[in-house]
């Protein structure tokens, strides 16, 4: 960009987890003549993130950009609060077999054992078009999980662990479809032998970058 460039909005970017700076990412939202990039260090191993982490092999965490995008989707009216709040809804651990194994068609039919009563009830808040994009993501889950026999552990597992990869992206039509909020991963590569300070150093210099444009 020159220096006799002129911008619409003020561009800005807010290095976060899943939680910390939530507060102020919603502000900034709100205000129309900002430009947010929303940059996630995707290395959260804990928890559920870990689990899913550990389920699909070498990704990064998804649990923290499925946050990320519901706060920014909420803030902008991108989508439903109905769809936010079940993918942030969390499994009761421990998790009933029935339950694991018979998501897809809970949050279908809108019934369940008594364990997903909160599920049960957010599911049939869904519009139609919602509820399908919820389910053939889950479902796409179950056949990953059945097909290749990995084991899953579902306790206290948000129902959008299930809808995270992208491959199964429910949360596409969420994100908000405009420039004013762009969610970045910190996607320096995963392996052991980078240090936390390189990684950053290379993400310092690919933002700067792409806000120079």
């Amino acid at each position: 960009m020159t220096p006799t460039a002129r911008r619409d909005r003020v561009p800005t970017v807010v290095f976060s987890g899943g939680r910390g700076a939530g507060a102020l990412i919603e502000r900034l939202l709100a205000d129309r003549r900002v430009e947010v990039s929303i940059v996630i260090n995707g290395y959260d191993d804990g928890a559920s993130t870990g689990e899913v982490r550990r389920f699909l092999g070498d990704a990064l965490g998804p649990s923290d950009f499925r946050k990320n995008a519901g706060r920014a989707a909420r803030t902008l009216a991108t989508t439903t609060d109905a769809v936010i709040d079940l993918l942030d809804c969390r499994l009761p651990a421990p998790c009933p077999p029935e339950l694991a194994d018979q998501l897809a068609d809970v949050i279908a039919s809108g019934t369940g054992p008594e364990a997903a009563a909160r599920i049960v009830a957010l599911s049939r808040r869904l519009e139609v078009a919602d509820r399908a994009a919820i389910v053939q993501a889950t479902t796409a889950f179950e056949d990953e999980r059945r097909r290749g026999g990995r084991p899953f552990a579902f306790a206290d597992c948000a129902v959008g662990t299930f809808c995270d990869n992208p491959s199964w992206g429910v949360y596409e039509g969420a994100l908000p479809a405009t420039a004013n909020a762009r969610i970045r991963s910190a996607h320096a590569t995963p392996r052991r032998h980078v240090s936390r300070r390189a990684a950053a150093k290379r993400l310092y210099r690919r933002v700067v970058r792409e806000l120079s444009r």
